[in-house]
């Protein structure tokens, strides 16, 4: 995974945790998003891996919602910024660069918001796949590549690194455009099924609540995918 070693400071770890906590700044995640990626949760899940957690509250959010739930993340620092808000939570160090070091399985695996920093993503699916129990469900949350062409100087097709501000909260890393046969086909290519695709609209009540600008709302935002373990 490559990763800025910003994601790994201190400090930069913990304003990232204000800015995700802030519901008026991180709205769409929090009031759009995050529906779209429940409705992808399949009812007969009962254990999660949220991959690349963060300092934690998206997985705070699936224990709440009666999962057993254990996170990870590449950067020491949000980890621990996570073991210190959510105690009853297990958090470990890992990367998806090498195989998960336990034997645990889990019913799925979420990653929201992460695979964009991903160099190489058949490496992940090569190692997420132990972690899955058989027919487990891999949900993956990334930026719509028609929101991310612009900022790739309009190569659409291409895999073109970026420098962006994270939301509004003032915070600069670099992330990669892909298209969305090049989010897919690294998973496809190394077992797995895609069984749904969901490209979030943001609802007029929302719209209106947040100002939010036609232009803004005409493209989608996130390109939501959930694959089942072959």
């Amino acid at each position: 995974m490559s990763m800025s070693d910003s994601w790994k400071e201190p400090q930069f770890a913990k304003e990232y945790m204000d800015g995700a906590n802030n519901m008026s700044l991180n709205w769409y995640e929090h009031f759009v998003n995050a529906a779209s990626l429940w409705s992808l949760i399949l009812k007969e899940t009962n254990t999660v891996l949220d991959f690349g957690c963060g300092p934690g509250e998206f997985t705070a959010q699936l224990k709440e919602k009666g999962y057993a739930v254990s996170g990870c993340d590449g950067s020491e620092a949000m980890v621990e910024l996570a073991e210190a808000h959510y105690s009853d939570i297990d958090f470990f160090v890992w990367d998806g660069t090498s195989p998960i070091s336990d034997d645990k399985r889990y019913d799925a695996i979420v990653t929201k918001l992460t695979l964009h920093f991903v160099d190489d993503l058949a490496v992940l699916a090569r190692n997420f796949a132990p972690a899955l129990q058989p027919n487990g469900s891999l949900i993956i949350s990334v930026p719509h590549p028609m929101s991310t062409m612009p900022k790739a100087n309009g190569e659409y097709f291409e895999q073109v690194p970026y420098d962006t501000e994270i939301g509004s909260y003032g915070m600069y890393v670099t992330m990669i455009h892909r298209s969305v046969q090049d989010y897919i086909n690294p998973f496809l290519n190394n077992g797995y099924v895609m069984t749904a695709i969901v490209e979030p609209i943001i609802p007029d009540d929302i719209i209106k609540k947040y100002n939010v600008a036609e232009g803004y709302a005409a493209i989608p935002r996130r390109l939501n995918l959930r694959f089942k373990r072959a």
